[in-house]
């Protein structure tokens, strides 16, 4: 996969989306951003995770862990930046700002948004 046709899934994703994948955190009343959240929602990186790869476990892991770990995102790992920057966005940025924050992280990364 090209960097271009991985951001390509994750803008397409989380513009159609448009709602953080979010979970219970491990502090009380807390919640967390997830892989797969409530109501089938997925984040940045979760839309990359094939169904059948996904495993509870790798909740709470950063992309860069299941990248190193060599997990189903192997294959990605030469994308590790645009991958970071993609969770980053999905995780401590507001979902209004997501297409503005996309659009820079297209321009950083010398792609095109769809």
């Amino acid at each position: 996969m090209t960097a271009q046709e991985l951001f390509d899934i994750v803008y397409k994703h989380l513009t159609s989306q448009n709602a953080k994948s979010m979970m219970a955190a491990t502090w009380e009343g807390g919640l967390s951003c997830a892989y797969r959240g409530k109501d089938g929602l997925k984040c940045a990186i979760g839309i990359l995770i094939a169904d059948e790869d996904y495993r509870a476990d790798m909740e709470r892991l950063a992309a860069q862990n299941l990248l190193a770990k060599g997990a189903c995102l192997s294959h990605l790992a030469v994308h590790h930046e645009l991958i970071a920057a993609l969770q980053h966005i999905h995780d401590y940025r507001l979902v209004e700002d997501w297409d503005r924050e996309l659009r820079a992280t297209a321009v950083a990364f010398g792609l095109v948004c769809p």
